[in-house]
């Protein structure tokens, strides 16, 4: 026998996620067929998205905010559903949607979305009205792991929407390495941005009602104070991720500019 005696597990071995012999979740790309989304859209308070948008963003005008609900029937990791608290903005001139925080529902999915994605995700539930044909309205809450409300929602005035009218703004995410090796130097913090293709059925939309509520200081829900309903929209969806290939400096930034008014 030959000393030291090394394992026999090689880079190539290793699997997409830990542990390395049964990994958690599946290497991309992951596709969802037949996910309900549901999009409510709200302006919010100026200050607040101002206080809570990473540097490189610009806010919308006015400042919005969506609440969006993917429920998953079936996937890579099981049936999930997931609840995101976004705010509308811009990287240089396109429009995307920062994940501020979220709530998923299956454990398997919760650490898939934020170690590939970086999605701000903690244990909640989302509480979904089943679809049925002539329904006049349609409701749902979201709830963090001890039960608190996090926001509730109502649709009315529910008619069909064009799917090409229909957008479901391209997610960028914060990536915050953690610190832990003494002589190495750290990871600095990207923006990600989650590469997602979606192929829409059957969209509805509605009149809105949405409120957000605090749920303690581990689910802040609340910083984001509603100023106006705008729209919901209630989707059937396919989902397909894949490797990205934006992974975004966090010093990048444009320079402002003076516009009349």
């Amino acid at each position: 026998m030959k000393v030291p005696d090394y394992g026999h597990v090689m880079l190539d071995d290793l699997g997409p996620a830990s542990p390395y012999h049964a990994p958690l979740y599946p290497a991309l790309p992951w596709t969802f067929e037949n996910v309900r989304v549901v999009k409510l859209a709200v302006e919010v308070g100026l200050d607040a998205v101002r206080s809570l948008l990473p540097n490189p963003l610009s806010r919308s005008i006015p400042p919005v905010a969506a609440l969006v609900v993917h429920d998953v029937p079936n996937s890579p990791f099981g049936s999930f559903r997931m609840a995101c608290q976004n705010i509308i903005c811009r990287y240089t001139t396109f429009v995307r949607a920062f994940v501020l925080q979220a709530v998923i529902d299956n454990p398997a999915a919760m650490a898939a979305f934020r170690e590939v994605w970086s999605i701000p995700a903690k244990p909640g539930t989302v509480e979904l009205d089943d679809v049925s044909a002539g329904e006049s309205s349609r409701s749902g809450r979201v709830l963090s792991a001890s039960g608190s409300l996090l926001a509730d929602w109502r649709l009315t005035n529910i008619e069909g929407a064009e799917a090409e009218r229909v957008l479901l703004e391209p997610e960028i995410t914060l990536r915050l390495p953690p610190d832990y090796a003494v002589h190495s130097e750290a990871e600095p913090p990207r923006l990600v941005q989650v590469n997602r293709a979606y192929a829409l059925r059957d969209p509805h939309r509605g009149r809105v009602s949405l409120a957000f509520h605090d749920g303690g200081p581990e689910y802040p829900w609340a910083l984001l104070p509603i100023t106006n309903n705008i729209v919901g929209v209630d989707t059937s969806a396919d989902l397909h991720y894949d490797r990205t290939e934006y992974v975004l400096d966090y010093e990048r930034q444009l320079e402002p500019i003076e516009v009349p008014g």
